[in-house]
């Protein structure tokens, strides 16, 4: 038998099940068998391979569930085998002792059920963990403050649970991992409050998403420390309260997005110290007051939705002059009064302008007709008068 260290036998047409006779391979480091449509289950003989450090099993149409024998591979850095869709099983209550140099844990879209394992805290040199788009259920309850290594985690698409108010309790010891980048727990049906030692997050996040999830309370003002974030996903949730003013600090926010919440007050002036934001979606809410004039100075600004809310005054001038907006600017079904100003020249490349259902006034400005990109214009239900311009 050959003393292979590596099989790589990825991204081919591969059928008929993995070979158990790879478990003869005892010698093998690194087996890559991913996006083959090998169908089957996984080979309990694979537990063989004592020396393994790196499995890569993800989308090969495998099911069934992931065999005892593989969690005596004590040596494995990476475990890889997502997106089967019909893998399932529960983890084991141990299994983050039963691979001490874990460093890439991928399971993501899976069929795994139960808790997440809390032993898993004890994965100390953890890197990535992916557990996104399963059944997942509990409460997360691992404490990463050992983990100091991680710099991704994806737990979204899951059934954890939401009761009380400490569904993200577990924030809190993430604040020990420095090197954090991106936090995705989107849909994870996460109960209970944001709490505020969100803001104690490495520096180092750039994306946190907890959209579609059912957390309410206000949204801290310590959001506001994390300086390097380019997404915030807050999106369809419970949240109430104004946005805080500290949201000005996020300097590199690129995507801002509060949609579909119970969020009240008037929008921060200190929005438009977002100079490099090109997405901003507060649509679906209860804000109240005007539209800040300071949004006029976020010049990479590709769509605005601020609708369904309860915004009143009139367009700001400045919002009509962001003259790179290609995408949309949606005000509709809000509380604005006023003529629409000449400036709205200046959006020539802009597809879709919706001001409908306002209380908007005086004539439709010939200028209109230099947004020579429209696709589509809404203005119905508001008191323009006089003829439609040429």
């Amino acid at each position: 038998m050959p003393k292979l260290v590596t099989l790589n036998i990825s991204k081919n047409n591969l059928t008929g099940g993995i070979p158990p006779l790879i478990g003869n391979l005892t010698s093998l480091a690194d087996l890559r068998a991913s996006y083959n449509p090998f169908g089957g289950s996984i080979p309990d003989a694979l537990g063989q391979l004592k020396n393994l450090n790196f499995l890569g099993l993800g989308v090969t149409q495998i099911s069934g569930t992931i065999p005892p024998s593989l969690y005596n591979l004590s040596l494995l850095q990476i475990l890889s085998v997502p997106s089967n869709y019909r893998l399932r099983g529960s983890l084991p209550l141990k299994f983050g002792l039963m691979f001490p140099h874990l460093q890439v844990l991928q399971l993501y879209e899976n069929q795994f059920n139960g808790p997440i394992p809390l032993s898993i805290s004890n994965s100390s040199e953890l890197e990535e963990l992916e557990l996104n788009d399963n059944n997942f259920n509990g409460k997360v309850r691992i404490d990463f403050r050992n983990l100091q290594n991680l710099y991704f985690i994806n737990l979204g698409d899951n059934n954890f649970e939401t009761k009380g108010s400490d569904g993200l309790a577990f924030l809190s010891s993430l604040t020990n991992c420095s090197n954090l980048g991106e936090v995705m727990l989107e849909n994870g049906q996460f109960g209970g409050v944001l709490p505020d030692s969100v803001g104690n997050l490495s520096t180092s996040v750039s994306y946190l998403a907890l959209d579609i999830n059912q957390l309410y309370g206000s949204t801290p003002s310590t959001i506001g420390n994390l300086v390097n974030l380019e997404v915030l996903g807050l999106n369809d949730n419970l949240f109430i309260g104004p946005i805080p003013s500290s949201i000005g600090y996020l300097h590199k926010l690129q995507i801002l997005a509060f949609s579909n919440n119970k969020i009240s007050g008037e929008i921060p002036m200190s929005i438009g110290n977002l100079s490099m934001m090109n997405k901003l979606y507060l649509e679906k809410n209860k804000r109240e007051g005007a539209i800040p004039s300071s949004l006029g100075d976020c010049r990479h600004l590709l769509e605005i939705l601020l609708n369904e809310n309860n915004l009143n005054g009139s367009i700001p001038r400045q919002l009509l002059m962001v003259s790179s907006l290609p995408i949309a600017l949606d005000l509709s079904r809000n509380r604005l009064s006023g003529s629409l100003a000449l400036e709205v020249e200046n959006l020539k490349n802009l597809a879709k302008i919706d001001i409908s259902e306002n209380g908007l006034s005086g004539e439709i400005p010939g200028t209109l007709g230099s947004c020579s990109s429209l696709e589509n214009l809404d203005l119905h239900r508001n008191f323009f008068q006089g003829s439609i311009p040429s």
